[in-house]
């Protein structure tokens, strides 16, 4: 179902637009999208807001969408009704990014043009937030993939929301070996850096309780949380 997120790994902030063309015939929006470790900077038309509304209106949770900032003729030489719509554009994005159905959707991924480590990254967190187990497992396996067979940035893996998801995954009852196996060797790859310990190893946070207890099951997993 559709909830929203409590946190998100990403954040939109449009500060500013500029007039371009001919005489300001079209306004540029400056769409700045952060990460865990990255930041950058698209630049969009209201005609590309408007396409990424559609494509998502195609979508089951369409009724679920907030409303669209409407569109006004000559609207581009009024530069306090751009402001407005600036504003209105970056709240309608933004709620995007906690909608949790939108955040698992190609369209806005594509539209931010998030990376593929981030897209599964986001795919994990979502999944926990809103408890798929099998979701879960498999987005964890997938970002193994991604982080081992692309020697991938692991930066956007250091947040407290990933690393909630992978003790979680630990902690399950409901995961494949398959899964578990594959928290322990990200966990191997990430605990080599200090945020990733900082999150992960306080005895309140209870990831080393976590690793001992997959440890104390035996089995494949057990060797994996070993290493």
């Amino acid at each position: 179902g559709v909830c929203l997120l409590d946190e998100s790994l990403i954040a939109v902030r449009i500060p500013r637009f500029q007039s371009q063309g001919t005489f300001g015939s079209h306004v540029a929006f400056a769409v700045v999208v952060e990460q865990p470790g990255s930041t950058h900077t698209l630049s969009k038309r209201y005609s590309d807001f408007v396409q990424l509304h559609e494509d998502l209106s195609r979508r089951t949770f369409a009724a679920s969408l907030p409303p669209f900032p409407p569109y006004r003729a000559f609207a581009n030489y009024d530069s306090a009704f751009l402001e407005r719509r600036r504003a209105q554009l970056e709240a309608y994005v933004s709620f995007l990014c906690l909608h949790s159905l939108v955040v698992m959707d190609s369209a806005l991924w594509t539209w931010l043009a998030l990376d593929v480590t981030v897209q599964v990254v986001m795919r994990l967190t979502v999944a926990h937030a809103v408890r798929l187990e099998q979701e879960m497992a498999s987005g964890v396996i997938a970002l193994e993939a991604v982080l081992y067979a692309q020697q991938a940035d692991i930066t956007c893996c250091l947040h407290p929301a990933v690393l909630r998801a992978l003790q979680a995954i630990l902690t399950s009852d409901g995961v494949s070996e398959e899964a578990v196996c594959s928290v322990c060797r990200i966990l191997e790859r990430l605990l080599t850096q200090r945020r990733a310990r900082q999150l992960f190893l306080p005895r309140n946070v209870g990831g080393v309780a976590a690793l001992l207890a997959v440890h104390g099951r035996g089995g494949a997993a057990a060797e994996a949380a070993q290493r």
